[in-house]
C-alpha cells in the first residue's frame, strides 16, 4: 500500500515537473499555413462587393426601410414617432442619456465605410478591369461613403473621418475629425458618385 502510494506520488510530481516547464508563451504561438488574400478582382467578384458594401445598410431581415437607415434615422426626425418599441431612435431624452442607444447604427455605418473604403483600395490596386467598369463601382463606393458620413455626423457630428481600410490592430485608434471636414468629403465623395454612376 505504501509503495503504491510512493509511486501514484513519484508519477504526480514528474508529472508535474514536466507541464511546469513548457512554456504557455509557445504553447499560443500560432504558425498559420496561408493567409487569406483577395487576389485579382474580375466583374464577378466587384459585383459581390459591391453588393456586400451596401449590405450593412439593409440590415434588419433585409428590408431597406425597415433596416438602420430607412426606419432608424427617419424616426429621428421631428415627424416621426416609433412608438414604445423604437424609444432608442424617436425619443430624444434617450438617445441623449443612453449610450448604448446608437450602437447598432454606428456599427452598421462604420462597417459600410469600411466595406467602401475596401473596395477603392482594391479598384486602385486593381490592373485588369475596364475604366468604364471600374468607374461605376468607384461611383458605388464613394456613394455609400458619402451617405454613411453624412448621416454619422448627422447624429454625432465629430467622428473618426476613415478613408482607408484598417490593415492591422495599429490603424485602429482614429481621432474625430472636426465637423466640415467631414461636410467637404461627403460633398467630395457624392459629386463623384453622381458623375460615375448612371
Amino acid at each position: 500500500e505504501i509503495m503504491r502510494r510512493f509511486f501514484i506520488y513519484f508519477l504526480f510530481m514528474i508529472l508535474l515537473a514536466s507541464t511546469s516547464q513548457t512554456s504557455c508563451k509557445k504553447m499560443l504561438e500560432e504558425k498559420p499555413k496561408a493567409t487569406a488574400a483577395l487576389g485579382e478582382v474580375d466583374p464577378v467578384l466587384l459585383e459581390q462587393m459591391v453588393i456586400g458594401a451596401y449590405e450593412p445598410l439593409t440590415r434588419s431581415r433585409g428590408r431597406l426601410w425597415e433596416s438602420t437607415v430607412g426606419l432608424g434615422f427617419e424616426l429621428m426626425a421631428e415627424y416621426a414617432d416609433g412608438g414604445p418599441s423604437q424609444l432608442s431612435w424617436s425619443n430624444y431624452n434617450n438617445v441623449m442619456t443612453n449610450p448604448n442607444a446608437l450602437a447598432q447604427p454606428w456599427t452598421t455605418l462604420y462597417e459600410a465605410i469600411g466595406r467602401a473604403n475596401l473596395l477603392i483600395a482594391n479598384l486602385d490596386a486593381n490592373t485588369s478591369l475596364s475604366d468604364s467598369v471600374k468607374k461605376r463601382a468607384y461611383g458605388e463606393a464613394y456613394f455609400i461613403r458619402g451617405v454613411c458620413y453624412y448621416f454619422a455626423v448627422r447624429v454625432w457630428g465629430k467622428v473618426p473621418l476613415r478613408l482607408k481600410p484598417i490593415q492591422n490592430s495599429n490603424d485602429v485608434a482614429l481621432a474625430k475629425s472636426d465637423i466640415p471636414v467631414i461636410y467637404d468629403q461627403v460633398i467630395t465623395d457624392l459629386k463623384y458618385a453622381e458623375t460615375a454612376l448612371p
